[in-house]
Order: structure tokens, then C-alpha cells, then sequence
């Protein structure tokens, strides 16, 4: 499944040249990924750096066990009444795309406040609905004025 992590349909070669790309991104993002972990805790399991994105900043992938996105959509449709729990997902970046880079060299405090927005982002690039839709459109508005040099930047 593409929504699984880990996703291995690479020659042992081309392996081999990702593996040590991605130590070496790993290493660059480290402190990063260590803040959108501790900010993102209570919904994801954990945040990696991926090599299959390539125009998104950040996308949520299954770990290996798990059950896909979709079929817990699924169990939810046929048992409504069965609250199963839902399955924290991985968070994967992209370390050459404009905003992780940007991210990677911002203050702590920006660095916790876009962390919510990537996370959003990436529900909203899969179809699922965002768990607080008022406060992302509110973010969103914020940062747009910033960018503009509006009165709140």
C-alpha cells in the first residue's frame, strides 16, 4: 500500500544511496523532527524524514502494522457504535521542499505553531477532515497578513 511506511520498491543500489541521503537529511532535521514530535504527540506516533514526496512539504503514512486510514473509515461506517481507536499515524516530511527547510531555521516558538499547520495540511491533502477547522482558517489569516506586513507581523 502507498499509505504504508516504509514503502520498498527500490534496487538494492538506488537503496543504498536513499538510506545514506536520508541519515545524512536525518541528522540536518534533527532537531526539527524532534519538535514536531513533542508538539504533535497526542497525534502522531512519529515523525521521519521521507524520500517519496516530492512537491508536498509533509504526508501521514501507516506504520507497517497498522491498519490503513481508509479501513478505519471503513470499520467506523459498518460498527458506528464501536468506538475503535484511532491509530496514530507517522508523519513523513519533506526535507527539500521550501517550508521544512524554512522550518528547520525558524524560532522554537514558529517552529510549534507551523508544526499544527503541516499536520493540517497533510489531513486536508488526504481527505480527512481537520480537527479544528476555525483555529487552522484563523492560522491561516495570521500568517497571510505576516507575509503581506500586515498590522499583525
Amino acid at each position: 500500500s502507498l499509505s504504508q511506511a516504509d514503502l520498498d520498491l527500490d534496487s538494492e543500489e538506488e537503496k543504498k544511496v536513499k538510506d545514506e541521503t536520508k541519515k545524512t537529511q536525518t541528522d540536518l532535521y534533527s532537531t526539527l523532527i524532534e519538535k514536531l514530535k513533542t508538539s504533535l504527540e497526542s497525534r502522531i506516533k512519529d515523525v521521519v524524514i521521507s524520500s517519496r514526496l516530492k512537491s508536498t512539504p509533509a504526508c501521514l503514512v501507516n506504520d507497517v502494522n497498522d491498519p490503513s486510514h481508509q479501513m478505519e473509515k471503513i470499520l467506523s461506517r459498518i460498527q458506528p457504535d464501536a468506538q475503535a481507536p484511532t491509530v496514530k499515524r507517522i508523519l513523513e516530511i519533506n526535507p527539500d521542499h521550501p517550508v521544512i527547510e524554512r522550518m528547520r531555521t525558524m524560532a522554537e516558538t514558529q517552529q510549534i505553531r507551523w508544526a499544527e499547520l503541516l499536520y493540517n495540511q497533510a489531513l486536508l491533502i488526504e481527505g480527512s477532515p481537520l480537527p479544528d477547522p476555525t483555529k487552522f482558517s484563523q492560522t491561516v489569516s495570521e500568517l497571510m497578513m505576516e507575509a503581506s506586513g500586515g498590522p499583525n507581523a
